[in-house]
Protein backbone atom coordinates (compact mmCIF):
# COMPACT_ATOMS: atom_id res chain seq x y z
CA UNK A 1 0.00 0.00 0.00
CA UNK A 2 2.94 2.64 0.65
CA UNK A 3 3.85 2.56 -3.07
CA UNK A 4 0.14 2.53 -4.86
CA UNK A 5 0.72 6.17 -5.65
CA UNK A 6 4.49 5.82 -6.38
CA UNK A 7 5.46 7.65 -9.31
CA UNK A 8 8.72 7.21 -11.35
CA UNK A 9 11.03 7.79 -14.91
CA UNK A 10 13.42 6.07 -16.27
CA UNK A 11 15.87 7.77 -18.20
CA UNK A 12 17.18 6.45 -20.92
CA UNK A 13 20.56 7.99 -22.44
CA UNK A 14 20.63 8.05 -26.79
CA UNK A 15 24.27 7.83 -28.04
CA UNK A 16 23.46 11.76 -29.31
CA UNK A 17 23.01 13.07 -25.76
CA UNK A 18 26.29 10.85 -24.44
CA UNK A 19 28.14 12.63 -27.14
CA UNK A 20 26.91 15.96 -26.11
CA UNK A 21 28.17 14.70 -22.46
CA UNK A 22 31.56 14.09 -23.90
CA UNK A 23 31.47 17.09 -26.04
CA UNK A 24 31.10 19.65 -22.82
CA UNK A 25 33.21 17.97 -20.57
CA UNK A 26 35.71 18.81 -23.13
CA UNK A 27 34.72 22.26 -23.84
CA UNK A 28 34.62 22.70 -20.14
CA UNK A 29 38.12 21.45 -19.95
CA UNK A 30 39.60 23.17 -22.55
CA UNK A 31 38.73 26.77 -20.76
CA UNK A 32 39.24 29.50 -23.47
CA UNK A 33 40.40 26.79 -25.86
CA UNK A 34 36.31 25.67 -26.60
CA UNK A 35 37.02 24.62 -30.16
CA UNK A 36 37.89 21.13 -28.69
CA UNK A 37 34.23 19.51 -28.49
CA UNK A 38 35.06 16.01 -29.99
CA UNK A 39 37.59 13.23 -28.97
CA UNK A 40 38.67 13.60 -32.45
CA UNK A 41 40.67 16.79 -31.77
CA UNK A 42 42.91 14.74 -29.75
CA UNK A 43 43.08 11.71 -31.47
CA UNK A 44 45.66 10.53 -34.07
CA UNK A 45 44.28 9.23 -37.39
CA UNK A 46 44.54 5.69 -36.32
CA UNK A 47 42.02 6.55 -33.71
CA UNK A 48 39.80 8.45 -34.84
CA UNK A 49 35.90 7.54 -34.38
CA UNK A 50 36.91 7.01 -30.60
CA UNK A 51 33.45 8.08 -29.55
CA UNK A 52 31.88 5.45 -31.49
CA UNK A 53 34.01 2.63 -29.52
CA UNK A 54 33.46 4.26 -26.18
CA UNK A 55 29.71 4.35 -26.87
CA UNK A 56 29.53 0.36 -28.02
CA UNK A 57 31.28 -0.57 -24.57
CA UNK A 58 29.86 1.52 -21.94
CA UNK A 59 26.83 1.24 -20.14
CA UNK A 60 24.54 4.22 -21.64
CA UNK A 61 25.16 6.33 -18.95
CA UNK A 62 26.99 9.57 -19.02
CA UNK A 63 28.63 8.24 -15.18
CA UNK A 64 30.00 5.38 -17.28
CA UNK A 65 30.97 7.30 -20.77
CA UNK A 66 32.81 9.67 -18.50
CA UNK A 67 34.71 7.65 -16.40
CA UNK A 68 35.70 6.05 -19.70
CA UNK A 69 36.64 9.06 -21.27
CA UNK A 70 38.68 9.91 -17.75
CA UNK A 71 40.26 6.77 -18.15
CA UNK A 72 41.17 7.10 -22.01
CA UNK A 73 43.28 9.76 -20.54
CA UNK A 74 45.06 8.81 -17.45
CA UNK A 75 46.46 5.69 -20.11
CA UNK A 76 47.58 8.23 -22.42
CA UNK A 77 49.38 10.37 -19.74
CA UNK A 78 50.72 7.14 -18.18
CA UNK A 79 52.39 5.82 -21.24
CA UNK A 80 52.89 9.29 -22.93
CA UNK A 81 52.63 12.20 -20.96
CA UNK A 82 50.33 14.94 -20.87
CA UNK A 83 52.35 15.62 -24.70
CA UNK A 84 51.36 13.95 -27.98
CA UNK A 85 47.65 13.03 -29.25
CA UNK A 86 45.31 10.01 -27.40
CA UNK A 87 46.38 6.48 -29.39
CA UNK A 88 44.41 3.25 -29.62
CA UNK A 89 46.41 1.73 -26.84
CA UNK A 90 44.88 4.48 -24.99
CA UNK A 91 41.25 3.78 -25.81
CA UNK A 92 42.36 -0.06 -25.64
CA UNK A 93 43.95 0.27 -21.95
CA UNK A 94 40.77 2.40 -20.83
CA UNK A 95 38.19 -0.63 -22.34
CA UNK A 96 39.99 -3.35 -20.24
CA UNK A 97 39.68 -1.40 -17.52
CA UNK A 98 36.25 -0.53 -17.32
CA UNK A 99 35.63 -4.59 -18.23
CA UNK A 100 37.40 -5.13 -15.16
CA UNK A 101 35.54 -3.11 -13.55
CA UNK A 102 32.60 -4.37 -14.64
CA UNK A 103 33.61 -8.28 -14.08
CA UNK A 104 33.95 -7.04 -10.55
CA UNK A 105 30.21 -5.41 -10.75
CA UNK A 106 31.64 -1.90 -9.71
CA UNK A 107 30.87 0.51 -12.47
Amino acid sequence: MLTKDAHFAIIEWTSDALREVISQRLQAAAGEYRAINSLDALCTPALRGAEDELLRVARPSPRDVVMLVEQMFIAHVGRKGPCDRLEPEDLDAAIAWYKRLERAGSP
